[in-house]
């Protein structure tokens, strides 16, 4: 009994030690005024390199967190699907990656939300269809990027919100790209293109005008953070105090508007860490 009791004890400490070193580690990360980013940089307008230097919403937010905590950023380009494994292993300090918060995500890693991403309605620009909910694509021809997470979401709707209402459908077209979903608007193939809001404010600038965003809302919403490990407490509080000051600074909702994104509520995070009750 005595030695079983033994090599529990010991088996206790050295998860202390290795909770306790991963702390230290966060605290001499700060310490030395250094945070190190994980960052899918191929994945524009979130993540993507400008000139050979990370640009995009999350590399601007982070210049504005880490300006408040005192840090400079450094950058890892990492593909999304290495990002939580190079996390757990210490090969840097965050995860970037316009990453979706869900309840699985929530199990493995810490989160600190900081953006509401979903759809955008894009016409032509003076275009006499001005969609601004899904009741109001019925009958229309609606383009999108092949496989988006909202296609399912409108094919239901186009049944259950159009047709069992006694209206036309939907009529949806899926293409291989963002950029050829556009081209089915100067086309004139195509109603309305459906997209992600922040791509949809980039396209809006990079067409000069052409097009516009119909929708005064974001739409399907899900809620996007950056990634943490689970004992790095440290780290997740000061990001949360710097996140706060941008906020009550206005530098917060100013870049939000740029991207066309939103602020997450307290109760869309809580349903999308599953933490709702």
């Amino acid at each position: 009994m005595k030695t079983i009791s033994s090599m529990v004890c010991a088996f206790a400490c050295v998860l202390g030690m290795t909770a306790t070193n991963v702390n230290a580690a966060a605290e001499t990360s700060l310490q030395k005024n250094t945070l190190s980013v994980g960052a899918d940089l191929n994945y524009p307008p979130y993540d993507y390199f400008v000139d050979g230097k990370p640009a995009g919403f999350d590399p601007s937010l982070l210049a504005l967190l880490a300006k408040k905590m005192n840090v400079e950023l450094t950058f890892s380009d990492t593909r999304f699907a290495s990002l939580l494994l190079g996390l757990k292993s210490n090969r840097f300090d965050l995860a970037s990656a316009g990453m979706y918060v869900t309840p699985e995500r929530a199990q493995q890693i810490n989160f600190l939300p900081y953006m509401k991403t979903g759809v955008s309605f894009v016409v032509l620009k003076g275009s006499a269809n001005q969609p601004m909910t899904p009741a109001d694509l019925c009958g229309l021809r609606v383009s999108s990027i092949q496989g988006a997470a909202w296609i399912p979401k409108l094919t239901e709707f186009s049944k259950t919100g159009c047709v069992d209402q006694g209206k036309a459908p939907i009529k949806l077209s899926e293409f291989p790209s963002s950029a050829e979903a556009v081209q089915t608007l100067f086309a004139k193939t195509a109603d309305v293109q459906t997209e992600d809001a922040a791509v949809a404010a980039v396209a809006v600038k990079n067409t000069s005008g052409r097009i516009e965003i119909s929708s005064k809302e974001i739409l399907y919403p899900v809620v996007g953070g950056y990634g943490l490990r689970n004992d790095n407490q440290v780290l997740l509080a000061a990001m949360t105090k710097a996140l706060q000051a941008i906020k009550d600074s206005g530098e917060y909702a100013a870049l939000l508007k740029e991207y066309n994104l939103g602020e997450p509520s307290k109760e869309e995070i809580a349903a999308a860490m599953g933490t709702a009750n």
